[in-house]
């Protein structure tokens, strides 16, 4: 059976310059008023399908938006395919790249149904974040603490009073609170202790605006060269705001040694040996004439300045008495009770 068909051949503007669409019109026929279209590169080169168009021009340009049929670019398919990316986009939110279930889509490129599978992270706004995120702290907190006192075996261990200088400040905060507030600021916070800048009169007015929680229920303490100076001396003479604590003297088979050192630099050595040092307490080594004659040398710096200290058995058997006296009276004292 013969076919009557007719051609139409032009330029095609929506593609390169070269090439040319053919449009075939079938006149005779089950499929007459059918038209076939086709198109050809600049070397001739025939292409029936636009799966064949993209392989060919896929890398030089877009053919998404491409109507094989018309010949032209469609509006209405660019705006198909821009639907299609902003929901592949949305998807696309999360962080973690395999989380994102594939996706099954099918378009006119392919002849067979493909799966898409995200491989590329897509970054979230989750790191507009200034900074660490402080959990706030509860204001007077510290009066949870009201009422209650240190205590032993024998009842109240003593109470505490503030010294001059250190006034309380905040609604209804007692010295008792004070103390607690500022041991806890001492022990905990990593900020020096100023105590409240605000005046008092903002500060008892609107205290939820103007108290910091990083400071304690006192007011704004100023430290003194004066203060410092006094300090300084109750370190050196062991003081405290009464006075002289008290006197220590050596043992007798402890002998100070080094030049010019007195029985009270010997007991400052000798605690703060105790106190720091990790070796166990021998005293020095050297003899006394060579520690005299030249005492960079020879001396010890890990030990404190006192002569070799032997310890004999009689002194280790003196010693276990002395404890267990101590601890029979603490019993007695304990049943007493």
């Amino acid at each position: 059976m013969n076919i009557s068909i007719e051609r139409k051949r032009t330029d095609c503007s929506a593609l390169p310059k070269g090439w040319q669409r053919e449009e075939v019109l079938r006149k005779t026929g089950l499929s007459a008023g059918k038209v076939d279209v086709f198109y050809y590169s600049p070397t001739g080169k025939k292409f029936r399908s636009k799966p064949e168009l993209v392989r060919y021009l896929g890398d030089s340009m877009d053919l998404s938006c491409f109507d094989f049929q018309q010949g032209q670019i469609n509006t209405m398919l660019l705006c198909k395919t821009k639907k299609a990316r902003a929901q592949f986009d949305y998807r696309g939110v999360r962080s973690d790249s395999s989380l994102v279930p594939p996706i099954r889509q099918t378009a006119s490129i392919f002849k067979q149904p493909v799966t898409v599978y995200k491989t590329q992270e897509s970054k979230v706004k989750t790191d507009l974040k200034q900074g660490t995120q402080e959990k706030p702290k509860q204001l007077f907190w510290e009066k949870r603490l009201e009422n209650l006192t240190a205590c032993d075996a024998n009842g109240v261990i003593g109470t505490t009073t503030l010294p001059k200088y250190i006034k309380p400040l905040g609604p209804f905060t007692s010295d008792a609170t004070t103390i607690q507030s500022l041991a806890t600021a001492l022990h905990v916070s990593s900020q020096p202790i100023t105590g409240q800048t605000g005046s008092k009169q903002t500060i008892m007015e609107n205290p939820g605006v103007f108290l910091n929680p990083e400071q304690p229920l006192i007011a704004a303490v100023t430290i003194t060269k004066d203060d410092v100076r006094r300090q300084e001396e109750r370190n050196l003479t062991a003081c405290d705001a009464n006075g002289v604590i008290g006197t220590t003297t050596l043992p007798k088979y402890i002998k100070p040694l080094g030049p010019f050192t007195s029985d009270a630099t010997t007991i400052q050595s000798l605690a703060t040996a105790l106190h720091v040092s990790s070796q166990p307490i021998t005293g020095q080594t050297g003899s006394k004439q060579t520690i005299m004659e030249n005492p960079g040398v020879f001396l010890n710096p890990e030990q404190p300045l006192i002569a070799a200290v032997t310890i004999t058995k009689d002194d280790v058997r003196r010693q276990e008495e002395r404890v267990n006296r101590a601890r029979q009276r603490l019993r007695a004292a304990l049943a007493a009770a």
